[in-house]
């Protein structure tokens, strides 16, 4: 144990931000900024800091701060989101991003976001209302455990370097907010860590014991927003912040927990740049695409590159390429898949109907003149589309749907 908590007091020293307050300073400034512009159009609202910046849980060179715009209720039926584009739009160089709320984006030393939200006295509206609440939460956790902050720093980073941190589409890992939760709950890093290896798909994560036990939970939950950790918002109890959740990024915190707690190293905080060297350590052979979205966003390209991803290893495993590894790097726009085989035979033998299935016997032969029955099955030797990754690869990229999307595009097949 004395191992790992040195580890982790060198790791707060080299994650903790330096000159906090100078930094907080800048930021009020612009939120000064933003509410002299209010109070000059008569507008019955505030801007606040929120997310990580308001909770005291950013990282060091963490830039991207959320602000929030607080409208009184009585603007309930108005669109808040026009009248505080209207408002700023003069002021700050801003990019706007649609959602169900639309919100704005511009960068000085930071990358704001502006987060339009309404006051909630009872009913809310949009759940981005809920926002300022969390915070509060978190600060009544505060007072309990003023080294809280400290712990949530820890499990952030670690999830970033295990690159399951962020719910934005393209990543669908544990939010940060998911992340002030579960740390709190269990008290630390340490105890989060050991806990993690043990949950087991759709455990209920209840900090404010809303529920008497898990089948309720399910039983009130909406069934599309079940995931495989479910964590009940200690804001609003009928929703499941980590919807947005992976299994694939639920396994990778269970697995790297796992590895932590066997063998602690710093090397568990450290985020990694995936590259063809990085690669090259770890594997003998492997193919490697990285790309050029057409679009810039980062959460356009994200998405569309993930998508892209997924589609190229939906479509090695149906054509009998099986996956030991695969992986995208969504910042620097690489993914890379590491196969049993990379090239195939000719011929497969194609499964077809049982003995007892006559009306499906009838199509298989029609269609398979060479069928034949093994083990009380028809089956028949059919010739493969494609015999090796690459020109399957390639194949995939010719396709309109993926020339709009991707400027360039470079496929390798990299062997030691």
């Amino acid at each position: 144990m004395d191992k790992i908590n040195k580890i982790l007091k060198q790791v707060i020293d080299e994650i903790k931000p330096k000159n906090k307050n100078i930094l907080i300073k800048k930021i009020k400034s612009v939120v000064n900024d933003i509410n002299n512009l209010l109070k000059d159009k008569n507008i019955d609202a505030k801007c606040v800091v929120g997310g990580s910046f308001a909770k005291d849980t950013f990282l060091r060179n963490d830039f991207d701060v959320d602000l929030f715009v607080v409208f009184n209720e009585k603007y309930r039926n108005k669109n808040i989101s026009k009248i505080l584009y209207n408002t700023i739009k003069n002021r700050f160089d801003i990019e706007v991003i649609k959602g169900s709320r639309d919100y704005f984006r511009f960068k000085n030393e930071f990358n704001f976001e502006v987060i339009p939200v309404l006051k909630i006295k009872d009913k809310i509206q949009n759940i981005t209302d809920m926002s300022p609440l969390h915070v509060k939460w978190v600060d009544k956790y505060k007072k309990k455990n003023k080294n809280i902050v400290d712990e949530i720093r820890l499990v952030k980073q670690f999830c970033k370097a295990q690159r399951c941190y962020g719910a934005e589409s393209y990543i669908r890992g544990f939010s940060g907010h998911v992340i002030d939760i579960l740390t709190i709950y269990y008290g630390g890093f340490i105890n989060l860590l050991k806990n993690c290896i043990k949950w087991k798909k759709n455990d209920v994560i209840d900090v404010e014991r809303y529920y008497k036990n898990n089948e309720e939970v399910l039983l009130n939950l909406n069934k599309s927003k079940i995931s495989p950790l479910i964590v009940i918002d200690p804001i609003l109890p009928e929703r499941n912040a980590a919807a947005a959740l992976s299994y694939e990024n639920f396994l990778k915190l269970k697995n790297a927990s796992k590895e932590f707690i066997k063998n602690p190293s710093k090397d568990f905080f450290v985020i990694k740049k995936i590259n063809k060297d990085y690669l090259k350590k770890k594997y003998k052979r492997f193919i490697y695409i990285d790309a050029e979205p057409v679009d810039a966003r980062r959460d356009i390209s994200g998405t569309r590159f993930v998508r892209l991803y997924e589609y190229i290893k939906t479509q090695l495993i149906l054509n009998d390429f099986n996956i030991v590894d695969s992986g995208c790097d969504f910042e620097s726009h690489v993914m890379w898949f590491v196969l049993k085989k990379y090239k195939l035979k000719e011929t497969k033998k194609h499964k077809g109907p049982k003995i007892n299935q006559k009306n499906d016997i009838k199509r298989f032969i029609k269609k398979h003149k060479n069928a034949f029955i093994e083990e009380g099955r028809y089956f028949a030797i059919i010739k493969r589309k494609y015999l090796n990754t690459i020109n399957l690869i390639n194949n995939i990229l010719k396709s309109n749907y993926i020339k709009d999307k991707i400027k360039k595009i470079n496929i390798l097949e990299m062997i030691k």
